[in-house]
């Protein structure tokens, strides 16, 4: 997938909504916008976010190793060294979250057998009624 493809993923303001009164839904504080309102995001798009992330730095440092310049390749000089962690651990936690139950058959592959889960139905969200969402409420307060 191209850049442009995986940007498309998140809605105008990237996955933001606003929220007077947060504490009458029972979170926690989200993003002071100093005038009232806090805004929130909606974990779905803060798990594309993550997954670009974890994606760009894999094929940056790969497209190093394929051009000969490992010794480009310093973790320290990745963008916030902390954030690849975090969003390794996020996209784990809704992974886990999302508990998909779907039954994967296998397939032979080159000599050998491999899951790809790829062809069996899954149930499901909406990803364009929550994106349509997101983009209709992004500046709206709840």
């Amino acid at each position: 997938m191209l850049n442009e493809t995986w940007d498309a993923l998140l809605p105008p303001g990237r996955g933001f909504v606003l929220i007077r009164d947060y504490q009458k839904y029972e979170l926690t504080p989200g993003l002071p916008t100093g005038d009232g309102y806090s805004r929130f995001s909606i974990s779905m798009f803060h798990q594309l976010h993550c997954l670009d992330y974890v994606r760009k730095t894999i094929y940056e440092i790969i497209l190093k190793v394929q051009e000969g310049r490992r010794e480009e390749i310093d973790i320290s000089e990745l963008d916030q060294v902390d954030h690849l962690p975090h969003c390794i651990d996020y996209i784990r936690q809704g992974i886990m979250c999302a508990g998909d139950t779907t039954m994967e058959g296998a397939v032979y592959d080159r000599h050998r057998t491999v899951v790809f889960g790829m062809g069996n139905p899954h149930l499901c969200r909406d990803f364009r009624a929550i994106y349509e969402f997101t983009k209709d409420n992004f500046e709206t307060v709840f």
